[in-house]
């Protein structure tokens, strides 16, 4: 089932290689490359941020993995696949599945704040790195949607990883620099912290 992001990988560095072989100014040149590449991570912010809401949302409810029924008590325990002796294992405890609720919620509130950017796309990776690995291991059905809410995690986490590195490992003092427009307009605030809030 992972063929699809397989496919759209090809896709992808055939079009940087030509988009490369035809651009010969380079990247550093143009700024519309840093404005490109913002829009870019804000989507991939955004978007993860809203998909890990609406997913936290159905545990904290909860309303993903409910308790069991009495048909399910009642069938015998070969008759289940592994994802539904899963989801019913997690639908008992109850409390748990609310806190995984409200852990990916809190991960989607993060990442809708650039200065919690970082933090909230390690935590996306974490959990749903977690979340994939289980659904590999009893045959569940989100395996290729929370993988790729890694990679969307490790797209926006990227920025920060040589910064990181240089003040923890190489114990450099460090500026980082990140690339924004300027939303400088009254109109323009106002139509930001309304999408935000929306």
């Amino acid at each position: 089932s992972y063929i699809n992001l397989v496919v759209a990988l090809v896709v992808a560095l055939l079009v940087a290689t030509i988009w490369s072989a035809f651009d010969r100014r380079g990247t550093e040149i143009s700024t519309k490359y840093n404005l490109i590449y913002y829009w870019t991570i804000v989507v991939a912010r955004y978007t993860s941020a809203l998909g890990i809401i609406a997913w936290g949302f159905k545990k904290f409810v909860p309303k993903q993995m409910e308790i069991p029924s009495r048909t399910f008590m009642e069938t015998p325990f070969a008759d289940f696949s592994e994802q539904k002796i899963y989801w019913q294992y997690v639908g008992i405890s109850q409390s748990y599945e609310v806190f995984l609720g409200f852990a990916e919620i809190m991960i989607g509130v993060l990442l809708l704040w650039r200065k919690t950017t970082s933090l909230g796309a390690t935590l996306l990776i974490l959990v749903l790195f977690n979340v994939c690995i289980a659904n590999h291991a009893y045959d569940g059905m989100v395996h290729v949607g929370s993988f790729m809410y890694c990679v969307a995690g490790a797209i926006i986490v990227w920025p920060y990883l040589l910064p990181v590195w240089n003040l923890l490992v190489k114990r450099l003092d460090v500026a980082p620099y990140f690339f924004a427009p300027s939303f400088d307009q009254p109109w323009q605030k106002s139509l930001r912290y309304g999408i935000k809030g929306f």
